[in-house]
Parts: C-alpha cells; sequence; structure tokens
C-alpha cells in the first residue's frame, strides 16, 4: 500500500507550479486593472490591453500547459488505483462520505 505522502509528494511539485503560474499571471491582469481605475484616456486604454493580453496568457496556459500537467497526474493516479484497489476503493468511500457531510450541513444552513 503506497503511504499517502508518497502519492502527495508525487503530484506537488506539478500542482504548486500550475498554482503559481496561474495566480501570477493573475496577479498581473489585477495590477493592470487597478492601473487602468486609476489613469485617464490613453494611459487607461493602455492598461486594459495589457490586463487583456495577461488574461490572454492565463487562459493559454490554463488551456495548455495545466491540461498537460493534470493528464499526467491522472495516469500516475491510476496506475496507483490499479495497483492498490482496496486503498482507492477506502478513499473512495472516505469521499463520498465527506461529500454527504457537505451536503448535509448545506441544507441545515439553508432550512435556518
Amino acid at each position: 500500500m503506497p503511504k499517502k505522502t508518497d502519492i502527495v509528494a508525487a503530484a506537488a511539485p506539478a500542482v504548486e507550479a500550475q498554482g503559481k503560474q496561474a495566480v501570477s499571471a493573475l496577479e498581473e491582469v489585477l495590477g493592470h486593472l487597478k492601473r487602468a481605475g486609476a489613469g485617464v484616456g490613453e494611459k487607461a486604454e493602455a492598461a486594459l490591453d495589457d490586463a487583456g493580453a495577461a488574461v490572454r496568457r492565463a487562459a493559454d496556459y490554463l488551456a495548455t500547459d495545466a491540461k498537460k500537467d493534470t493528464k499526467a497526474l491522472l495516469e500516475k493516479a491510476a496506475k496507483e488505483a490499479k495497483a492498490h484497489p482496496k486503498t482507492t476503493a477506502a478513499i473512495a468511500a472516505a469521499a463520498v462520505a465527506l461529500a454527504g457531510v457537505i451536503v448535509a450541513n448545506e441544507v441545515r444552513k439553508r432550512k435556518k
């Protein structure tokens, strides 16, 4: 049975890299939008153009690189699941139970 830390350690670098790139691109967008709001005329237009370019870069990353990284992680997870079916079943059961608890709490909150 693989240790949870082994699986997490295998996935962590790719997930962390994806998150950092997406956050960086979105922070850049936020900066451009703040400048656009503070500027007037041509400066505002230029800042909005920069923001649009940053959004396109973020979208491009999410459409290509993140998809590739996610595919690799899913393939690794599938191999682990095939190698350890009992552990996979236990994790799936725990996930379903957790989802049930979350749904029950949300229903309870909405009834109040």
